[in-house]
């Protein structure tokens, strides 16, 4: 079991499995969310203290990259970093939640691991909310 802070990197090929996005499909998923008034990460972007001029210029910024990679554009546009890592965070916390440690998450092979992962991180033990 875990029991200090820990932070658990996976690379695609071991997300992918459990409904992480890829490259462009983070890009889309990024676009859409910000772009909407309502979308998820411009809401969170907004209570975590982050201006509308910030996320605006964040979003045409991004929009108009045609990067695919999000490391890429963030790594290119440092005063953009901040803003990008917190809208990563925000978009991964709300699959890992959905998809990982949901009731109605898959059953896979990999049960072991979901459930080793959910119940040694107090932060993913709760129920996503509705």
């Amino acid at each position: 079991m875990i029991t200090r802070p820990t932070v658990l990197i996976l690379g695609a090929g071991a997300s992918w499995d459990y409904g992480f996005p890829l490259g462009y499909g983070l890009r889309q998923d990024i676009i859409k969310g910000l772009a909407s008034n309502h979308g998820k990460p411009r809401l969170a972007a907004q209570e975590a203290g982050f201006h509308e001029e910030q996320i605006n210029r964040f979003l045409l910024t991004f929009q108009n990259s045609q990067l695919y990679s999000i490391d890429l554009f963030l790594h290119r546009h440092a005063k953009l970093k901040e803003l990008g890592k917190f809208i990563i965070a925000v978009k991964f916390e709300r699959i890992t939640r959905s998809k990982i440690c949901s009731d109605d998450a898959p059953s896979t092979r990999r049960d072991a691991i979901r459930s080793s992962i959910c119940e040694s991180l107090p932060c993913l033990a709760a129920k996503p909310s509705s």
